[in-house]
């Protein structure tokens, strides 16, 4: 399960389904538990900090589920109102905007080591 600081919980990116975030760690009882790691709410958040006034917008599976929300999103990126987008996969398929400079995936080397429950693999 994954952390999600938007919403405070704990949840998963196959079945959705949500928990509140432990006060406590559930192996050992420490309460000193640190939340790590660098997803796009992360990454977002890290380069508002170094870059202020720079208009950037997310789009992942929170903030673009639903198609107007997804719209406001692109037509943003569209106008030039936002400078940076910030994704997962889903904004490296089928979209074409001009004025684009630069495309960074992050941690992309791992996208090829994890493996995918829904992959056809070794199926006959």
């Amino acid at each position: 399960m994954t952390y999600h600081k938007f919403s405070d919980k704990l949840q998963c990116h196959y079945c959705r389904k949500e928990k509140p975030k432990p006060r406590e760690c559930p192996s050992c009882n420490s309460w000193d538990m640190h939340l790590y790691g660098m997803g796009t709410e992360k990454l977002e958040e890290q380069l508002g900090v170094l870059l202020p006034g720079v208009r950037i917008d997310r789009m992942d599976y929170d903030t673009a589920s639903g198609r107007t929300r997804l719209e406001k999103i692109l037509t943003r990126f569209a106008n030039n109102d936002t400078q940076i987008l910030v994704g997962t996969q889903m904004i490296a398929k089928g979209l074409d905007f001009e004025n684009v400079g630069l495309v960074v995936v992050p941690k992309a080397d791992q996208l090829f080591a994890f493996p995918d429950f829904r992959a056809a693999e070794g199926l006959r």
